[in-house]
C-alpha cells in the first residue's frame, strides 16, 4: 500500500492575514453587540413570546435590513429582531412565511428608502 502524500501548506499573504484579523475583531463587536440586545429584550423571541434560553447565540439575531447590502445598519439595534433560530431560518428562507418579521422590514424598507 503506497503512502499518501499531503501537500505543504501555502503561506498566507498580508492581504488574507489582515482579512482574518479584520474579520476577528468583527466577531468580537458582534458578540458584545448581541449580548447586550440579549439583556435589553430579556431573551425573548419577537415572534412567539418564548424564552431563547440561557445563552444568546448568533442564530438568534435577525438584521431586517441584511448586513451584507446595508453594512452601515449591522450595528443599529433597531434592524435587529431578535428569534428562534428555525424562525430565523425562515425568514431568511422565505419571509413571507413570517408576516411580523415581513411587516417590520417593510417598515424600515420604506424609511431607508425616504432617508437615502
Amino acid at each position: 500500500m503506497a503512502l499518501k502524500r499531503y501537500k505543504p501548506f501555502s503561506p498566507i499573504s498580508e492581504k488574507q492575514r489582515a482579512k482574518k484579523k479584520q474579520q476577528s475583531g468583527r466577531y468580537i463587536l458582534d458578540s458584545e453587540f448581541y449580548q447586550e440586545i440579549w439583556e435589553e429584550r430579556n431573551g425573548i423571541c419577537e415572534i412567539t413570546g418564548q424564552s431563547l434560553g440561557t445563552e444568546p447565540l448568533s442564530t438568534m439575531f435577525h438584521h431586517l435590513l441584511p448586513k451584507a447590502k446595508y453594512p452601515q445598519f449591522r450595528y443599529c439595534k433597531w434592524n435587529i429582531m431578535m428569534v428562534k433560530p428555525e424562525i430565523h431560518q425562515q425568514i431568511e428562507q422565505d419571509i413571507d412565511k413570517v408576516p411580523a418579521a415581513k411587516k417590520k422590514f417593510e417598515e424600515l424598507m420604506a424609511l431607508v428608502v425616504f432617508v437615502l
